[in-house]
């Protein structure tokens, strides 16, 4: 039988039958799933709760209450759960018959209707007390009864409570006091009816715990207008202006029974009673439910419940004011910090939030009510919602209480408020949550989305938005004051929070835009600070970019003996060889203070900073003011040991400006006193007596520095210059004695030298009697030549010389530093070779300058910027700039000029070029109109071959009217491409257009250049058709050969047709010019060929046609 067949015989022939449940099969499955210890007290809370109970009773029974007294031995055999809520009602007593019908009333947490159940984990017949009425569970195998009815009997008090009686299934030991109350206490923290809980050991109370709400001590949170409490799906929103701060005080007064007492101590009379309470904060909001109808349905469908239309968030924080106190071990899950705090479902579950703040609110739990259902998509969305309004939750008592910090914030107790705030923060630092990491990631998501970049922490400069905030670097923690950092204390308490902001962008480490400001709020004044700053810069990653540098240098500012400078004001560093106990604070303003610099290595300084060692020049600018007034031997004698000893660094122009600094002043200690150096002689010079010769008290090496301070060494050479001034002094013998003693000389006889006209310059070998004078002048070495003969060839005036020019001798150098020139200097060269120089000696002149060129003038000569025109070129007479010759001959066609060829292979290294560039070449071709069509050939020719135009070039020449034409007058006019055509021997074009375009042929390469420039074969049909409309008469009347005037204009008309389409596009209102200007051929009567329009022309092709037209194509 098919399947189709045996379903239909089914449907014709029913046979129902029950599926049957092993209850006790299905409550220990139930069961399986309530593991937790305490389980069934959490479930007859719940259901407590919900039934407005304010107090509980749980009464644990031995076999003989009245005298069993030992807590510890004696076995519990019932226990008796009582609760003063409202009686069960008959859909209370039908519910509990039962499994899986949950209580339908929107605020009340059961959904499942499975916690009642969790009774027969410890018991077998359960026995229910409420009103007068009683049920009682029993089993008839594995199938569960009830039996109900009325209970006679009982007090009116005991009518007022609700009672579970429960016989153990096996005698079991009284629960550990202090576990238990930890779960009680755990379990009163968010019961919104049941406010006392009291725990027997037969007719004894072993624990009791209460709670009230401290009236006095509620307050309000005040939520900003701006702020979004809409969750992200818009299904809740946190529906209040204020958040209600409740402050509850739990209450414990217990037994402090020990769990491993003797067997002395387990009688409940040996017992000591402790009474403990703790204060803790509870935030009371209201979350309004706005689902969709859809989303509402589904919500029924799977709790059985309808959505509320708001529901209450809770959640647990302590008052941070008393960091040091314990919280008391029985309140820990309370207060759980360190550890994390937990969803509470109504009573407490496993799954922990991610921070340490506890959770109370009307998530959909999974059936053991021991974690949130994130499995169904349906209650994972609902549950998602309100765990982000938990993230909006924490954000706001986060923000408070750093608004609580900051209201009272002062810097004299930043140690108490560093605490208070670390501990804050820790408590809202967010790690991974459990079972579920998923619950902390959605919380902690909310509540950094809502703070974003006004998260406020705590700072060294008091509460601020954490983006304000700057994570510290070590290196910079000795001189960062005004910037906000997070304090030292702070950062190492919550270093997971803080990696994680940094993480996510809202906090970053220092940098060096932060220093920038902390450098422009105050300047560094104590040395650690400096010192730090200065290392801290050597550490930077990109202290090399020249931007950075110059805003840091410019930014930062020490204060050094109460005087300010800013880092780019300071330029050196001081080295060791110039510190003496003389000297040490004598330095100048732009030096680092050498208590500073010493901490650093030289070529960090430099490195880094740019700073060198202090030249000695610079030195000696500053020191040399001492000596304005007066000093002992003593100083003076320890300011020349330090420039003694770094005299040998030194260059040649610093040693020249010490010795101007010191000439003038008295600052040599002699035998006669402090003297000026020139006044002050060395020790060796006694060619006079009485002359004051240096004296100093400790020897040192000091004869280099005074040689450069201007010590005399020999007899002052003014004295010998002024015999040099007779007529008939021996200059050979002058010469030989100053290069003798130039070693000796100082700068200054150096200077009188240099500039003493003592000189003569060489007779010419013929010389007019005009001249004599001139010939004995006296004249300075720089006025003259080295005594060589082409100086000679050039009329240059030489020195006069008796022996043999020698280079190497001590003369020729003492004359070399005297100034005497070696050779000609570039502009005197190039003047020599130019007109008007005497032919002979530019022609010379030239030779020398081409032959030294590399040697003597190639780094000064600059070929753009020689304005003199000293190149000879092929046309006779004419000399021209290296810009505007060149060396390849062709160009001269266009008129530029062209060296001469004797040089034309010497010259290129001087910067001449072999053609004009291509702006010259199209400057030259516009502006010089071309007269002859051979010049224009050979033009063209020329620029064939140069091919140098730019794109821009070609299209400006396009348009240039350049190309030279016979006009009828046979005078020659200029014409652009455009309106020229190449001729064609083959066609006959030209014959029919010759009258009225331009026919040009200029040889085949001349041809190719005005092609580039836009030359066309022949006319296009546009131009053609414009030429028609303009005068179409004139055109016809042109044609003097009657016979060919027909087929000349057919071959225009030809012409047009072949490209139509593109004069009827491109140019629209011609075409509408040519349906209406007489430009078509037609024939009349007596086939007389005429012009005439379009409209009035027809077709010759039927009889019709011809009968009604007068004139026919």
């Amino acid at each position: 039988m098919s399947k189709n067949a045996f379903k239909k015989s089914i449907f014709l022939n029913p046979s129902k039958g029950n599926i049957m449940v092993n209850q006790r099969y299905l409550i220990d499955k139930i069961l399986a799933r309530y593991s937790t210890k305490f389980v069934i007290y959490r479930e007859l809370m719940q259901n407590s709760d919900d039934a407005n109970s304010s107090k509980v009773k749980i009464i644990f029974e031995t076999k003989n209450p009245s005298t069993d007294k030992n807590i510890l031995n004696d076995k519990i055999e019932t226990i008796i759960y009582k609760n003063n809520g409202l009686a069960f009602k008959k859909e209370d007593w039908d519910r509990i018959q039962e499994i899986a019908v949950g209580n339908p009333g929107e605020q009340k947490i059961g959904a499942f209707g499975v916690g009642f159940y969790s009774l027969f984990s410890i018991c077998e017949e359960p026995f229910v007390i409420s009103n007068g009425k009683g049920m009682n569970f029993i089993w008839d195998h594995d199938q569960l009864l009830t039996v109900y009815g009325e209970i006679d009997g009982g007090d009116q008090e005991d009518r007022n409570w609700t009672t579970f009686a429960m016989r153990l299934r096996e005698p079991d030991k009284f629960p550990d006091v202090e576990e238990f109350t930890l779960f009680l206490s755990d379990s009163l923290a968010f019961t919104s009816k049941i406010q006392e809980i009291t725990v027997y050991f037969n007719n004894t109370q072993i624990i009791k715990l209460s709670k009230e709400e401290v009236q006095q001590a509620t307050k309000s949170i005040d939520i900003k207008s701006e702020f979004n409490t809409y969750s992200p799906d818009k299904i809740f929103q946190l529906q209040l202006t204020s958040l209600n701060i409740k402050y509850i005080q739990m209450n414990v007064k217990r037994l402090l029974v020990l769990k491993n007492g003797s067997e002395r101590q387990s009688l409940i009379t040996d017992y000591q009673e402790e009474e403990i309470s703790i204060v803790f904060k509870v935030a009371d909001g209201i979350l309004k439910i706005t689902a969709k109808k859809e989303f509402s349905n589904e919500m029924k469908r799977i709790t059985k419940k309808d959505l509320p239309e708001d529901t209450k968030i809770h959640m647990i924080f302590p008052e941070f004011k008393d960091l040091s106190k314990q919280v008391p071990s029985i309140f820990r899950k309370l207060l759980p910090y360190p550890e994390q705090g937990r969803m509470y479902v109504g009573f407490p579950t496993q799954q922990t939030i991610g921070c340490c703040l506890n959770l109370s609110a009307h998530v959909i739990p999974s059936v053991e009510r021991e974690s949130v259902d994130l499995v169904n998509n349906t209650l994972k969305d609902f549950n998602k919602e309100i765990l982000n309004s938990a993230g909006i939750l924490c954000s706001i008592l986060y923000e408070n209480e750093m608004n609580k910090i900051d209201e009272g914030f002062n810097v004299e107790n930043m140690d108490q408020f560093e605490k208070r705030a670390a501990y804050v923060l820790r408590h809202f630092t967010f790690n991974k949550s459990t079972p579920n990491d998923f619950v902390g990631k959605i919380i902690e998501q909310q509540f950094f989305e809502r703070l974003d970049q006004k998260l406020p922490i705590l700072s060294t400069q008091g509460v601020l938005p954490i983006t304000d905030v700057r994570i510290p670097n070590p290196k910079m923690e000795p001189f960062i004051k005004k910037v906000p950092i997070v304090p030292k204390m702070v950062l190492e308490d919550c270093k997971s929070f803080f990696k994680k902001a940094n993480e996510m962008g809202l906090i970053k480490e220092l940098s060096f835009q932060d220093v920038l400001l902390e450098l422009s709020k105050r300047s560094l004044s104590e040395e650690i600070e400096i010192i730090a700053l200065l290392e801290w810069w050597i550490s930077v990653e990109d202290n090399t970019n020249l931007d950075k540098f110059t805003q840091f240098m410019q930014s930062a500012t020490i204060r050094f003996i109460n005087e300010l400078k800013a880092l780019d004001t300071i330029h050196y560093i001081l080295d060791a060889s110039f510190v003496t106990s003389e000297t040490e604070t004598l330095v100048p303003d732009d030096v680092l203070p050498y208590k500073i610099s010493k901490n650093f290595k030289n070529s960090d300084m430099k490195k880094y900073f740019k700073w060198n060692k202090l030249p000695l020049v610079n030195w000696a600018r500053f020191i040399v003011k001492q000596f304005d007034s007066e000093v002992t031997p003593t100083f003076a004698e320890s300011v020349h040991k330090i420039l003694a000893k770094n005299m040998n660094d030194t260059s040649q122009n610093d040693k020249n400006e010490i010795h101007d600094l010191f000439i003038c002043k008295e600052c040599i200690p002699t035998t006669r006193g402090m003297k000026k150096p020139d006044e002050t002689y060395f020790q060796d010079v006694n060619l006079f007596p009485n002359l004051p010769v240096i004296q100093f008290q400790e020897f040192f090496d000091f004869q280099n520095l005074m040689k450069i301070l201007g010590v005399n060494e020999v007899i002052k050479i003014d004295l010998i210059l002024e015999c040099a001034s007779g007529e008939n002094f021996d200059y050979m013998q002058l010469a030989r004695y100053l290069g003798s003693m130039s070693d000796n000389l100082q700068d200054d006889e150096w200077e009188i030298l240099k500039k003493a006209k003592i000189w003569s310059k060489e007779k010419p070998v013929t010389s007019r009697d005009d001249k004599i004078d001139d010939i004995r002048q006296k004249f300075a070495a720089r006025e003259l030549f080295v005594p060589l003969g082409s100086y000679r060839e050039f009329c240059l005036p030489v020195i006069e010389w008796a022996e043999k020019w020698d280079h190497d001798t001590k003369e020729a150098k003492l004359l070399f530093e005297l100034g005497l020139l070696k050779y000609p200097t570039l502009s005197k060269i190039l003047e020599l070779s130019a007109p008007p120089t005497e032919k002979g000696i530019r022609n010379n002149a030239l030779e020398y300058f081409i032959k030294n060129f590399e040697d003597k003038y190639s780094d000064k000569y600059y070929a753009a910027t020689i304005e003199i025109e000293f190149l000879p070129c092929s046309k006779s007479g004419v000399y021209a700039k290296p810009s505007e010759c060149f060396i390849n001959p062709d160009c001269e066609i266009m008129g530029f000029n062209v060296i001469d060829k004797d040089y034309r292979d010497k010259v290129e290294k001087l910067g001449v070029h072999h053609h004009p560039n291509s702006e010259k070449l199209f400057e030259r071709l516009i502006e010089n109109k071309l007269k002859t069509e051979n010049e224009a050939r050979v033009t063209f020719e020329y620029l064939e071959t140069r091919d140098a135009f730019i794109e821009s070039q070609w299209n400006s020449l396009s348009k240039s009217e350049f190309i030279p034409i016979y006009n009828k007058e046979h005078n020659i006019i200029q014409k652009n491409p455009h309106e020229c055509f190449f001729k064609n021997s083959q066609g006959k074009t030209e014959e029919v257009f010759g009258e009225f375009f331009s026919f040009i042929d200029f040889g085949e390469a001349a041809n190719r250049f005005l092609r580039k420039c836009g030359v066309k074969n022949e006319p296009p049909a546009i131009k053609i058709a414009e030429l028609l409309v303009e005068s179409s008469y004139k055109v016809w009347d042109s044609f003097k050969n009657d016979e060919k005037k027909y087929e000349n204009y057919r071959f225009i008309l030809q012409k047009i047709a072949e490209d139509f389409n593109t004069v009827k596009h491109k140019d629209p209102n011609l075409f509408i010019r040519m349906t209406k200007e007489p430009i078509l051929l037609g024939v009349s009567e007596g086939n007389k060929k005429t012009l005439d329009s379009a409209k009035n022309i027809y077709i010759n092709d039927n009889a019709t046609s011809r009968g009604l037209s007068q004139i026919s194509i």
